[in-house]
C-alpha cells in the first residue's frame, strides 16, 4: 500500500524501556533523515521529553481507545509496537492497522498472539494490503539469522535444527509479563491438529 500519509513510521510505546531502545536506534540510524517519524503512547510528559530530544512529534495513544489508534494509524505508514504483553494490549492495534491500511511491526515473542491475529486477521490484511508483522525481536532474530545462515552450508532436504541462548543479563517487566501470561496460557498457544473429512 502506498498511501501518502504524515508520517513513514511511528514508534507506539516509546515511553517504556524497549521504546526507547528504538527510539534511540531510529534517531542514530545513516537513513533516518529519508523518513519523517513520530512516537505515540498514553504519557504525554514522558513522550514530550522524547518529542524534545529527537526534535520530532509525539502523538497520545491507547491501547483500549480504539478512537486514538485509528488517529494513530491514519497517520502513519508503519506502526512498530512495543507495548506488551501483547496478548493484553496488541489486539486493537492490529485491527486499527489494518482498517487504516498501515503497516505493523512488534516484537512479541507470544506464539499465543501470533496464532490468534493470523487466524482473526489474515483474510482482512491481505485485502487491506496491510503487512502485518510479528517477531521482530531478540527472542526471534538470532534464531532465524542462524537458520538463515546454516541452510546456505546443508544441502539436506529433511532438517530438524534446534536454537539454543545463553546469555547475563536482566530482562525486561514487559518481557517478564509476557513469560508469564504464555506459561499462565500455553495451551491456548498449542495449533489443533486439522482433521481431513473422508
Amino acid at each position: 500500500v502506498t498511501m501518502n500519509k504524515e508520517f513513514d513510521l511511528i514508534v507506539f510505546g516509546a515511553t517504556g524501556f524497549t521504546g526507547k531502545l528504538v527510539c534511540e536506534y531510529i534517531s542514530k540510524h545513516k537513513d533516518t533523515s529519508n523518513i519523517k517519524w513520530a512516537i505515540a503512547g498514553r504519557n504525554l510528559e514522558k513522550l514530550s521529553k522524547i518529542s524534545k530530544k529527537y526534535s520530532i512529534a509525539y502523538l497520545m495513544a491507547d491501547s483500549f481507545d480504539l478512537d486514538s489508534l485509528n488517529d494513530m494509524c491514519s497517520r502513519g505508514q508503519t506502526i512498530i509496537s512495543t507495548v506488551g504483553p501483547y496478548m493484553i494490549y496488541g489486539e486493537n492495534l492490529v485491527y486499527s492497522c489494518i482498517e487504516n491500511k498501515s503497516h505493523y511491526l512488534d516484537l512479541t515473542g507470544e506464539p499465543e498472539f501470533v496464532l490468534n491475529m493470523q487466524k482473526k486477521y489474515r483474510k482482512k490484511a491481505l485485502e487491506a494490503e496491510s503487512i502485518i508483522l510479528h517477531c521482530c525481536g531478540f527472542e526471534s532474530i538470532p534464531a532465524d539469522v542462524g537458520v538463515f545462515e546454516s541452510l546456505k552450508e546443508i544441502s539436506e532436504d529433511n532438517i530438524n535444527l534446534s536454537f539454543y541462548l545463553k546469555t547475563k543479563g536482566q530482562i525486561s517487566g514487559g518481557t517478564w509479563a509476557s513469560f508469564l501470561n504464555s506459561v499462565v496460557n500455553f495451551k491456548t498457544a498449542i495449533p489443533t491438529p486439522s482433521r481431513k473429512k473422508h
